[in-house]
């Protein structure tokens, strides 16, 4: 699972229009979104000019460019960019935090309008990137823990079927065995 922050070109949308904007059955004007390449080789640049490291690749079949940073990826897609950052422990440090950070107020500068799909807000130049995704990671690891342990009790309570249709079959056998013995060999 990931964290995912969105960012498109049209400057005048709130986050109610960008829930519908996320909406695939509202259809919007997507020419009008269009990021072109040479809009996508300008985030590039910029993004290796603020100083940030990364690898950049082509997805195949597609205008897709996925840049691969050190524990996280950018994804330059048709009409959006996408931060998508895995809820690992690593992410939560002041390295990535201040990269994030970084990027979001370069993309805010380019004239992008930025979104978080997971408190449905939009995004500022002073967004707390570092809360906000140590509050989304623990909801969703209160919820990972409780489908877990709901897992864990369905195994458990499977076992003991299991056991005691085990333990019943074994009865029959000896029952059956008992009376054989004592009834048809005698």
């Amino acid at each position: 699972m990931s964290y995912e922050l969105i960012f498109v070109k049209k400057k005048k949308l709130n986050a109610i229009d960008f829930k519908e904007f996320l909406n695939p059955n509202i259809k919007f004007n997507e020419e009008d979104l269009h990021l072109s390449e040479k809009f996508k080789i300008h985030v590039q640049d910029e993004l290796k000019r603020s100083g940030l490291k990364f690898e950049s690749y082509l997805v195949a079949d597609s205008d897709e460019i996925e840049l691969y940073f050190s524990s996280y990826n950018v994804c330059l897609c048709y009409s959006d960019i996408s931060i998508i950052v895995p809820y690992f422990k690593d992410n939560l440090s002041p390295k990535i935090e201040s990269e994030i950070l970084k990027i979001i107020k370069l993309f805010n500068g380019l004239g992008l309008t930025g979104y978080n799909p997971q408190t449905e807000t939009l995004l500022t130049d002073n967004y707390k990137f570092e809360s906000e995704f140590s509050n989304t990671k623990v909801s969703l690891s209160y919820f990972y823990n409780s489908y877990t342990s709901f897992i864990e009790d369905r195994k458990t309570k499977k076992r003991k079927r299991l056991k005691l249709i085990y333990n019943f079959t074994l009865t029959c056998l000896a029952i059956y065995g008992l009376y054989k013995l004592i009834f048809v060999y005698i």
